[in-house]
């Protein structure tokens, strides 16, 4: 039984090459769907211990293949359809104070509102709170108003000072700050307050997040192509940005295709943020990103940050 437990391992590998075959010729989604099938194969092997037959079969394949199914089917349907298969979980809640030019009163006041929501939403979920910053925390902690009053309260956590995982306020978010907001909430609530040359609309839509001056959900207005781009996009990313066979050739790819589809760039980071913030979470990964951006795309953030 040990020699068949041992043999087992290769043949379950053998199984998710078959398995990848078929997901491709079926016209099935194809990273998502064959990781899951893998992972719940060698699942099986592990928890199981025991041999599974793998004869790389169709007929043999086929009867394997619906007992996964069953099982993925029945996991993902409490999971959205964004969420399988990620390093950073996405918000648990979500929401966002936007910038109002002009709107005095609402300038104002939102720290305010967006610290209250975070802190209901944190008592609910049962986390606690982090303020995400960028260093010094102790400036967080010395601040007067809201941010100094959540950073007290909680946590502060910076670029190189991780502090744990919580419900997360992003104050004057930037890209870089966004995505190490994100990571810094895994699966937590989630607040931020946009600056004018970072609109957070395209990150807003894609995590469904509150918009905090109307108190209604962000309306998802990209389109069904858009959003396949973009999570085939970020699908080839797993050596980053600038590494030449992918990255560089994913982007001279997808990113044009975009751009062609009517998606701004502003929608474009946004929707990678909430994805996979993990491709841009240092300076040289925005600026590998910025450097791969099309014409159009590229006049459109010049134009951001002339704001």
């Amino acid at each position: 039984m040990a020699n068949a437990q041992t043999s087992t391992a290769p043949r379950a590998f053998s199984a998710f090459r078959f398995a990848r075959a078929e997901a491709r010729a079926d016209g099935q989604p194809g990273r998502r769907r064959r990781d899951a099938i893998l992972f719940a194969v060698l699942d099986a092997w592990f928890s199981r211990r025991q041999p599974l037959d793998f004869s790389p079969t169709v007929a043999n394949f086929k009867a394997h293949l619906s007992v996964v199914e069953r099982t993925v089917t029945s996991t993902s349907a409490t999971v959205g359809k964004d969420a399988q298969m990620r390093c950073t979980d996405p918000p648990k809640a979500a929401a966002w104070a936007p910038w109002l030019d002009g709107d005095r009163d609402w300038l104002m006041r939102r720290d305010a509102v967006a610290a209250q929501w975070l802190i209901k939403a944190a008592r609910k979920e049962g986390s606690s709170l982090v303020v995400q910053g960028t260093s010094h925390a102790n400036d967080y902690r010395d601040n007067r108003g809201p941010l100094g009053q959540l950073a007290r309260k909680g946590k502060v956590a910076t670029y190189r000072s991780p502090v744990g995982h919580g419900a997360t306020y992003a104050h004057h978010a930037d890209i870089r700050l966004l995505v190490n907001a994100m990571t810094t909430a895994d699966g937590r609530s989630l607040v931020a307050t946009e600056i004018p040359n970072v609109p957070l609309h395209g990150w807003a839509m894609a995590v469904s997040a509150i918009n905090l001056h109307t108190g209604e959900p962000t309306v998802d207005t990209r389109t069904a192509e858009q959003g396949e781009l973009v999570e085939a996009f970020v699908d080839q990313l797993y050596n980053g940005w600038s590494h030449k066979q992918v990255g560089r050739r994913a982007s001279a790819y997808y990113l044009p295709k975009l751009a062609e589809s009517g998606m701004i760039y502003a929608e474009f980071v946004g929707s990678v943020v909430a994805l996979d913030p993990a491709h841009l979470d240092s300076n040289s990964d925005i600026e590998a990103m910025r450097k791969a951006l099309p014409p159009r795309w590229e006049a459109e953030r010049r134009a951001l940050s002339r704001l």
